[in-house]
């Protein structure tokens, strides 16, 4: 959250990781129940876009079979993103506990982020940065 001066306010990081997650995966739902079925494509930035494509994932082939995406399947979640970047710096990006992201999105969610690659271990091998600088699940990236 930035506090409106360019300094990021203190807000805890489980918090942080539900704001996201109302973002990507509550905000294509929402989308959807306001009518708009047919968005060509979401434009996204930081690190929206990776939670914003399980909602898409989860469209395409149900939450519960996440693990059984195909490439096709994969390709067209690719499609429909478009992904921008303002500050490609890793000091940029949230980093969250993996246990944490496990209990805010589930096991099955992290999983088929990890397994695109849209998920990645940070230096630190429990903490995570759902931001890549350019997202794999993205067909247009813009820096």
């Amino acid at each position: 959250m930035n506090a409106g001066n360019g300094v990021r306010s203190n807000v805890d990081e489980r918090y942080r990781l539900c704001q996201e997650a109302v973002l990507g995966i509550a905000g294509v739902r929402l989308l959807r129940a306001l009518g708009h079925k047919n968005i060509a494509r979401f434009h996204c930035t930081k690190v929206t876009p990776p939670l914003l494509t399980l909602a898409l994932f989860e469209e395409i082939v149900g939450r519960p079979n996440l693990a059984s995406a195909t490439n096709q399947e994969i390709e067209a979640v690719c499609r429909q993103c478009v992904f921008t970047t303002h500050t490609p710096v890793p000091a940029a990006f949230d980093q969250f506990p993996l246990e944490l992201a496990r209990k805010v999105l589930g096991k099955d969610r992290v999983g088929i982020l990890g397994a695109t690659g849209e998920l990645y271990r940070s230096f630190a091998a429990d903490k995570i940065t759902l931001q890549q600088r350019k997202p794999k699940l993205s067909e247009t990236v813009h820096e």
